[in-house]
């Protein structure tokens, strides 16, 4: 009588063993770090529609300033709030890198702090969609990178 033998040649105990010493944020962390761009990306492109993660900028409260932004800036009529973008560079300066608790989204800018004090630190996080837009690049490869630690 023939034992039928599974495509790899595992015990169980060994893949429980597996399953078990799985760290997923060990397994996340080089993934992230290969999207941190994209993650600066999303950070940049929400700014730019006026939206920061606890929701919208407020509109400006300059009337000069913002016929000034409706006459140079051509996505002003879709976007009529406050993007923090003069010069451009605030945004060039967002970078993305990892803290003691995550990963922390900054902008190296000179001005930085003071835009972080008048519109609050929310500037830098992601918005719901902004974090589904990120999970979607992610997970395959996190999936990947599981199955491989779970059969190894």
């Amino acid at each position: 009588m023939a034992v039928f033998q599974p495509p790899f040649t595992m015990n169980l105990l060994q893949f429980k063993q597996n399953v078990e010493s799985i760290d997923v944020w060990e397994l996340l962390t080089p993934i992230l770090e290969e999207h941190f761009e994209d993650i600066e990306e999303l950070n940049r492109g929400q700014l730019s529609e006026g939206i920061k993660g606890d929701g919208a900028m407020p509109d400006y409260k300059n009337d000069v300033y913002a016929d000034f932004k409706d006459k140079y800036v051509p996505t002003y009529k879709i976007y009529p709030t406050t993007d923090l973008r003069y010069t451009g560079a605030f945004y060039d300066k967002i970078t993305a890198q990892f803290n003691l608790y995550g990963i922390e989204i900054q902008s190296l800018d000179s001005k930085a702090k003071e835009l972080e004090a008048k519109y609050g630190s929310s500037i830098h996080d992601l918005t719901e969609e902004s974090m589904n837009k990120l999970v979607s690049l992610i997970v395959n490869k996190l999936r990947q990178s599981i199955l491989n630690a779970m059969t190894k």
